[in-house]
C-alpha cells in the first residue's frame, strides 16, 4: 500500500493537491511582492508611528528656559524634529493613555549624544510640548538660567 493511499485517497490525488497549494501560495507571495514592493514595512509599528506623530507636529512647544538652554548647545528644534525619527519609545516610561494629552519618554542620539526626551503631545491640535530632557543642557555660558 502507498503513502497517499493510507488516507484513502489515491497518490495521484495527493499530489494533485499539494501542487494545487504551491499553485496558490506561489501567487500570494508574488502578489504580496507587487503590493508591498519598496515600502518600509516597520513604519506600522506603535513606536515609529509615535515617533512620526512628534516628528511632523504643526508646532513643537519648548519652555523659553529650556530653548535658551538648547540653543546654547546649537539645538534647534528641527534637529530635534530630524533626530527623533530614528529614537527608541520607552513605553514603560510613557504614560500613551493619559488624558488629554499623551506622555511619551524617547531615547534618540542627536549630535553624536544620547538624548532622553520627555513629550506631551495634543492629539486635537498636533501641537507637542517638550517637558523634559536629559542630559540637561548647561545654558551657564549663554547667561540663561
Amino acid at each position: 500500500m502507498a503513502i497517499g493511499e493510507k488516507a484513502g485517497f489515491p497518490i495521484n490525488m495527493t499530489w494533485r493537491r499539494i501542487k494545487l497549494y504551491l499553485v496558490g501560495f506561489g501567487l500570494g507571495v508574488v502578489l504580496c511582492l507587487i503590493i508591498f514592493r519598496g515600502r518600509d514595512l516597520t513604519g506600522c509599528s506603535p513606536e515609529r508611528r509615535v515617533t512620526a506623530l512628534i516628528s511632523k507636529a504643526k508646532k513643537i512647544n519648548v519652555d523659553s528656559t529650556l530653548l535658551c538652554k538648547l540653543q546654547c548647545e546649537g539645538v534647534t528644534v528641527d534637529m530635534i524634529r530630524d533626530s527623533i525619527l530614528s529614537g527608541d519609545v520607552d513605553f514603560g516610561k510613557s504614560r500613551p493613555q493619559k488624558e488629554p494629552a499623551h506622555e511619551y519618554f524617547v531615547t534618540f542620539s542627536m549630535k553624536g549624544q544620547p538624548v532622553e526626551m520627555y513629550f506631551e503631545t495634543h492629539m486635537k491640535d498636533s501641537v507637542v510640548t517638550i517637558l523634559m530632557v536629559r542630559p540637561e543642557p548647561d545654558g551657564t555660558n549663554c547667561g540663561c538660567r
